[in-house]
């Protein structure tokens, strides 16, 4: 490869929207979604560009990353046997190395994964490829439980991050460094830290797909401290299902059966023929006490078997679940945010309006709700009626939440609320 060409080739393998590492799995149905549109027309683009240009080995790394995008994981490990024998530099051999990496984390294969990208990592790399090689190493440690391990390399890709702002390897590490911090000490609140990274994110691209990040990361949290979190497994799951994203559908559906058990029966049989290895082994796991279990199916276990009650009745789960193409917007009180989901956008809302909404998201009757949302000691409809209905026709019309009354409950019936530490 000719030193001339070095520049225009890390250029089309390193743009930071296109440097996608784990926090979305491949779909095939993926290039037909909206979200997703721009990526692969990008990258079919730079595909032409390369082979117009006669740069072989950055047409093959941009074909192999559109096979991993599609999931076509077949056709993605023939297609790294053959690029593997042609002569690449060391900055080619570590991209390719890379994709190797993801690939097998795809697929489960923690170990062999991280090995990879170590002899990556020591080979001459571009700035953006180390970064999200640290951040799949530290991936894979966690999910080996080498927590100490993790950290160091997830240090090092935040310090890279300081380099390359804004980037979705960067803001990956931000996730898996909580992850790591609250598993170090599971009875701390760190809703700062939560707090902190939306807040971070909002002053750059926070889209659907960040959001599924997350919720993620909120599930996770709540997971690991034995609290109930079918909300926030269930606003996980409408994200994914809006994002087409199949491997983190079946993880979500499987959330809510170990949150809540109810949808045992309807939800099983569709986790259990799942294409991905990940789903199966961590359904395996929760099934047998007796399996040899990863960081994330020990949690999963810990939950089953400590969690006791929900909160949410069976027929509740399930009314729920089967509501849940209703749901426009996802509500998190800790942060005073509201995210709508299509088209979307984010609305901060006031105090009062984050008060009335959390309120709402079950049936409450007026007197609870002026008691939640006021704070004063005693209810009169002939005084406080209209405070109450003039404060709900601003947060409707402001927001387009639906709130109805029924039979002297109001509710709302297109959020869900999700929660942090509460």
């Amino acid at each position: 490869m000719k030193n001339s060409n070095e520049a225009h080739e890390l250029e089309l393998l390193n743009q930071e929207e296109r440097h996608a590492v784990t926090g979305k799995a491949p779909t095939a149905q993926n290039i037909d979604t909206e979200i997703y549109k721009d990526f692969y027309t990008n990258w079919t683009v730079d595909l032409a560009k390369a082979k117009i240009q006669g740069r072989s080995e950055v047409a093959d790394l941009l074909k192999l990353r559109i096979d991993l995008f599609k999931g076509d994981f077949a056709k993605a490990e023939k297609l790294i046997e053959s690029i593997r024998s042609q002569n690449l530099d060391p900055k080619m051999t570590s991209e390719l190395m890379f994709e190797q990496a993801r690939l097998l984390v795809f697929t489960g294969q923690w170990a062999q994964a991280s090995r990879i990208c170590q002899e990556a990592l020591n080979l001459e790399s571009a700035g953006l490829t180390r970064l999200s090689l640290l951040q799949v190493k530290a991936l894979c440690l966690f999910e080996m439980g080498s927590f100490a391990q993790c950290t160091q390399d997830l240090e090092l890709a935040v310090a890279l991050t300081e380099l390359y702002k804004d980037t979705i390897s960067g803001f990956y590490s931000e996730i898996l460094k909580i992850k790591v911090q609250y598993r170090d000490d599971l009875n701390a609140n760190k809703t700062k830290l939560v707090n902190k990274l939306f807040n971070d994110q909002r002053s750059g691209p926070l889209d659907l797909n960040k959001l599924s990040s997350l919720l993620r990361l909120i599930v996770d949290i709540r997971r690991i401290q034995l609290k109930d979190h079918f909300d926030e497994a269930l606003a996980s799951l409408l994200v994914h299902e809006q994002l087409k994203e199949n491997l983190y559908i079946h993880l979500s559906q499987l959330e809510l059966v170990i949150a809540g058990a109810a949808l045992e029966t309807r939800l099983l049989p569709l986790i259990s023929i799942s294409e991905f290895d990940r789903v199966k082994s961590l359904l395996s796991e929760t099934q047998s006490s007796h399996s040899s279990i990863t960081t994330t199916g020990s949690d999963l276990l810990n939950f089953k078997s400590n969690f006791k009650t929900p909160s949410l009745p069976a027929f509740r789960q399930i009314e729920k679940f089967d509501s849940r193409e209703v749901i426009e917007y996802v509500h998190i009180p800790e942060l005073e945010l509201l995210f709508r989901l299509e088209p979307w956008q984010i609305i901060k809302l006031t105090e009062l309006e984050n008060r009335i909404l959390e309120a709402v998201s079950s049936n409450i009757s007026k007197a609870e709700l002026f008691s939640k949302v006021w704070k004063l000691p005693a209810f009169r409809p002939h005084r406080h009626d209209q405070l109450i209905w003039n404060a709900i026709s601003k947060l409707r019309k402001r927001t387009g939440v639906k709130i109805k009354m029924a039979d002297g409950q109001i509710s709302s019936t297109n959020h869900i609320k999700v929660r942090i530490n509460e």
